[in-house]
């Protein structure tokens, strides 16, 4: 460490020691501790959320946090005298109309039109939505979700992300909610340690104990919000781009390695189109070629059976113009195989489990795109779930107030 300094004192004119940028380091823990005892982490307001405008129900919350925020998640606080709900899973959760300015439509909603109460208690759900949801992340939104203790946990699995050995994660800023609740689990340590940096790892750990760690976003949130009044910079007109980036200037935006990987390796062939793309990036999920998920998917099934909650879990549909292709109908019936291969890890008398993609019981399902319904479809999907939902709550002696959804609304 020294003959680093040295050279960066040499080369760049930089001044200091190891033990200076440890001091560095201490004070600025010191200053967020403090701040954190002083002042009250602000409070999340779920008006913020794009999509809780467009829910527009108090008793259903978005709760994903901004991509740059490393709390994960924001839970509403839990009433005793309602029955809460978590729901994780990803843009499949929602429908939309095809009009200039589209209607949107979420599944969880819809389910608790038809769930209002259990056991007289009413229901609200917490939804852990986040676009693009892989496994790695879905896992981490699960631990998550357990950790607030619902007493009913609904997940849903994308067969697109769901064994695909090129999207583990996508989601960087649940690594610090993955290291608080892994740390003590070295099976899993492989993973979590070649997705987390250090930061990740250490604000993860000691960050619930410390407002002003685990709440640092929120903190620089407000004082953004404080300093853009004061600016002397004139804001009042943003010049307008000059003309499309040129391909290097747009490579260089890119923020990772990986997302420049990602975004340039252009495997597909080029004579593709249509359904037949959809067709290839479902074959691209085909789990016998191997991958982390696998694994992940494995601890899913522990962590799900070891929770002890009521747990519903189902395989989101598709495009039925996509399965059309007896290829695509191969990769998704290759997926629901493998997905079964984990009946018995899911196997506890508290855990739904359907491997097979709701696809086979809705092949009518309108779609925009592979994985994306039309507006009727959250109504069709919701119906099969709440059935699912009312059906296992009866079974563990609960006594859920269900009300299906109107016929036309649901066909």
């Amino acid at each position: 460490m020294p003959k680093l300094f040295s050279l960066l004192r040499e080369r760049f004119g930089l001044l200091g020691s190891f033990a200076s940028l440890l001091r560095v380091h201490v004070w600025i823990i010191i200053g967020l501790v403090a701040v954190g005892t002083i002042r009250t982490a602000p409070e999340y307001n779920p008006a913020s959320s794009w999509y809780n405008r467009q829910i527009n129900d108090p008793l259903v919350r978005e709760i994903g946090a901004d991509i740059n925020d490393d709390r994960g998640f924001h839970p509403t606080q839990q009433r005793e005298d309602t029955f809460h709900i978590a729901w994780v899973g990803g843009s499949s959760l929602q429908a939309r109309s095809d009009e200039e300015v589209p209607v949107r439509r979420f599944v969880p909603q819809r389910v608790r039109e038809q769930i209002p109460d259990v056991g007289g208690f009413e229901t609200v759900i917490d939804v852990y939505m986040l676009q693009a949801l892989r496994t790695w992340d879905l896992y981490v939104a699960t631990l998550a979700a357990i950790e607030q203790e619902p007493d009913h946990l609904v997940v849903t699995l994308n067969p697109i992300w769901l064994f695909n050995d090129q999207a583990v994660s996508s989601w960087p800023n649940l690594s610090p909610t993955a290291a608080e609740a892994l740390i003590d689990d070295p099976q899993t340590w492989p993973l979590l340690f070649g997705l987390a940096s250090p930061a990740d790892v250490a604000t993860g750990v000691v960050g619930d104990s410390f407002d002003g760690i685990e709440d640092r976003w929120g903190y620089g949130a407000d004082l953004r919000a404080w300093l853009s009044d004061r600016t002397p910079l004139d804001r009042s007109v943003i010049p307008e781009a000059d003309g499309e980036p040129t391909e290097l200037q747009r490579i260089a935006g890119l923020s990772s390695p990986l997302a420049f990987w990602s975004s340039e390796k252009n495997e597909r062939p080029p004579e593709l189109a249509g359904t037949q793309i959809d067709a290839y990036n479902l074959e691209r999920a085909n789990p016998d070629r191997g991958s982390w998920n696998r694994t992940v998917v494995g601890w899913l099934a522990d962590a799900i059976v070891d929770a002890d909650i009521p747990t519903t879990i189902y395989l989101a549909p598709l495009r039925s113009d996509t399965l059309a292709d007896p290829d695509a109908d191969a990769a998704l019936a290759s997926i629901e195989s493998q997905l079964a291969t984990y009946v018995d890890d899911f196997d506890a008398a508290h855990v739904s489990f359907t491997p097979k993609s709701l696809s086979r019981e809705l092949p009518w399902l309108p779609f925009r795109d592979l994985i994306h319904m039309w507006l009727p479809g959250a109504d069709a999907v919701a119906e099969v779930v709440a059935d699912r939902i009312c059906t296992q709550l009866r079974e563990l002696g609960e006594d859920p107030f269900c009300i299906p959804l109107p016929v036309e609304e649901a066909a």
